[in-house]
């Protein structure tokens, strides 16, 4: 009996194994399969996002003009410079001089006049970010939503400055042309668009500035080219530009099911660690020989973390040399298992040269960007849409297109028209119509198969239980038959259970002890003495058919 027990144990132990495998690799697991670096790179693409800020003002500036005690002091310079046979005596040399004399300092004789002009300007600024909440909680630098007033006040002049200049010119180059046959030269030409310049610097006035943000992701809709697609976003919080601590906080409304990334422990990070930096470089991503549509794919670096720098502003930063380039700034740094270690935020330039200088890139790290997302009451958190891209990119990499299909089209409808996501979905048909898929039964039949052995398997041990004597019984007759011990005890083993029996012995139909004349077993019912199945009187063993000695004590029969 022990025997067999033993051998039902074993197989019990050996049918929960069978149905644990089944479970974890059916996709009955909590988690997918691991991801490898492209494909961690895949999820980043997905949650990266390019941030446009968009300023606004209003720029005035008086039109130039030569005052009439300027005219005659230059006239009488000129006149003297006739008369020492500096400057011949004709009209065209007299106005030549004049102009020199201008150009050479303009400063001096061009004056505003009375006529104010108005312009609308406009600039804008483009960065990158990640999102770390569903419902549309990102991340940036600082200096993507706010460069500072002196940086917004020179980038707008100068985006006023260019259209001032050319006015200018076309108006004064048509006035000052007669003087050189029509023609300017090209050194008298810079001259003019120089003077241009320091007079709108000098007297240009900027209005009240205002600014609004555009998070934008990549779109494909049918029947229209794939393209960015913009959701006003809002400023939550935000830090210094650097060397200040350069982080924002940014939040967009109206979104339950964004892709998010998860954040990773900077501390961890060792020198010679590998990082990717993904986010979306403004010279490759708007280059002009590029299809529009190229703009929705931010672009990947590799490297490697360089040391650990301590900034001026108070906190410390991660210098790599994985480049970074102007429009990467707020986009997330990964490490190995695809969490963000940091954000691209700043290279040094040599200023010479106008040149990035190599591996000299530095990253805010993400124990910065935690006490953001702290003061701002936000904590991150991973939504369903990635954490269901990330299985469907599993089951993609292992051939299991028919999973796969059905995830990427459950992560269409909780986050529809991403191009990305609509290819995965095309690609994964077609590898099923080529026959190339692994993705086994399906679910709904490993579940079916893990139901039936969890049976299988509670069947088989509860009837072990009652074989060995489990059966309830009335309280009254309840009885706990000592444990059978092995040889060579088995003599005084049947005395014990004979002195527990009592004096009617056990019943023939279940073993039960019967109380001395008791006529039906208060176990089973069975009559006593009735019954094909017989059982040792000492300790009742079951007996086979005219077996005389008891095979588990060795009493006689």
């Amino acid at each position: 009996m022990m025997g067999s027990w033993r051998s039902a144990r074993k197989l019990y132990g050996l049918l929960l194994t069978v149905v644990l495998t089944l479970a974890a690799g059916c996709g009955l697991s909590a988690q997918g399969p691991a991801l490898d670096q492209h494909q961690i790179f895949e999820v980043a693409k997905l949650g990266t996002v390019m941030v446009v800020s968009d300023f606004k003002s209003q720029v005035s500036i008086a039109k130039p003009t030569i005052p009439q005690d300027k005219l005659s002091s230059l006239e009488q310079q000129v006149v003297s410079m006739v008369q020492q046979g500096q400057v011949q005596d004709n009209q065209t040399a007299i106005a030549q001089a004049m102009m020199q004399l201008i150009l050479a300092n303009p400063l001096e004789y061009i004056q505003p006049s009375n006529t104010v002009d108005t312009k609308s300007v406009e600039m804008m600024a483009v960065g990158s970010g990640f999102y770390v909440t569903p419902d549309g909680y990102l991340v940036t630098n600082a200096h993507v939503v706010d460069p500072g007033q002196k940086e917004l006040k020179q980038g707008l002049a100068q985006t006023a400055l260019k259209s001032f200049v050319e006015h200018a010119m076309a108006s004064s180059g048509a006035a000052f042309g007669q003087f050189y046959g029509g023609q300017i030269p090209p050194d008298v030409q810079k001259q003019l668009e120089n003077a241009m310049v320091q007079y709108a610097v000098q007297y240009m006035q900027l209005g009240k500035i205002h600014q609004s943000y555009t998070v934008e992701m990549g779109a494909a809709v049918p029947g229209v080219a794939t393209g960015q697609h913009g959701i006003t976003a809002d400023v939550v919080t935000a830090g210094q530009p650097t060397p200040g601590k350069d982080v924002a906080i940014l939040k967009v409304e109206g979104q339950q099911h964004l892709p998010t990334l998860a954040l990773g422990n900077d501390a961890q990070m060792r020198t010679t660690d590998p990082v990717l930096v993904v986010g979306y470089p403004g010279d490759a991503t708007f280059l002009s020989i590029l299809a529009k549509s190229s703009r929705v794919e931010p672009s990947a670096t590799k490297g490697v973390i360089s040391r650990r720098a301590q900034m001026s502003g108070g906190w410390t930063a991660l210098q790599t040399d994985a480049a970074i380039n102007p429009g990467n700034s707020g986009g997330p740094a990964l490490n190995s298992a695809g969490q963000v270690i940091g954000l691209a935020t700043f290279t040094v330039v040599n200023t010479q040269t106008g040149v990035a200088e190599t591996g000299t890139n530095f990253l805010v790290p993400a124990s910065l960007v935690r006490e953001f997302l702290q003061q701002a009451n936000v904590k991150p958190r991973e939504g369903q849409v990635t954490k269901l891209y990330q299985q469907a990119l599993g089951e993609y990499g292992q051939d299991q297109y028919r999973y796969a299909l059905r995830d990427f089209t459950e992560v269409n409808s909780l986050f529809p028209g991403n191009p990305f996501v609509q290819k995965y979905m095309t690609d994964s048909q077609a590898a099923i119509l080529a026959g190339k898929d692994r993705s086994g039964p399906g679910p709904v039949v490993y579940a079916l198969a893990v139901v039936v052995l969890l049976a299988l398997a509670a069947g088989l041990y509860f009837g072990v239980l009652r074989r060995r004597g489990a059966k309830p019984t009335p309280p009254a007759q309840v009885r706990t038959a000592p444990p059978v011990p092995a040889e060579p005890g088995v003599v005084e083993a049947a005395a014990t259970r004979e002195a527990a029996a009592g004096a009617g012995g056990f019943c023939a139909g279940c073993g039960a002890a019967l109380a001395e004349g008791q006529k039906f077993c208060p176990g089973c019912g069975t009559a006593v003495g009735v019954g094909d199945k017989k059982f040792c009187a000492h300790c009742g063993a079951p007996l086979g058919e005219g077996q005389k000695f008891c095979g588990q004590c060795g009493v006689e029969e």
